[in-house]
């Protein structure tokens, strides 16, 4: 795998200045027999079960979460459990409107 980054930097056509191949160099680095990574598998699988939003949503009896969008931590959970976000943006409803 390490041949896409190499070649995305090597090759003038590929536009390298607009990727972030470091990103994926990291990727392409890690050892998936090491503790740090059996470590983030296994927060990672509890954030898609018990740890996760459906379950907080369910444990909670509620019918919606509503998280702020400045917090990032909404979108990571959701992208985990293929759950839909729907942002409003600041002010959207002017308090004459509610």
């Amino acid at each position: 795998m390490q041949d896409l980054p190499d070649h995305t930097k090597a090759d003038p056509d590929e536009d390298s200045s607009n990727h972030k191949v470091e990103s994926f160099e990291l990727a392409v680095s890690l050892d998936l027999d090491s503790q740090e990574f059996k470590y983030l598998e296994a927060t990672r699988d509890f954030n898609r079960g018990e740890g996760g939003l459906h379950d907080a949503i369910d444990r909670s009896e509620l019918g919606i979460l509503v998280i702020p969008t400045c917090c990032n931590v909404s979108a990571s959970f959701a992208s985990l459990e293929g759950s839909p976000i729907t942002s409003i943006p600041l002010e959207f409803y002017r308090p004459a409107e509610l």
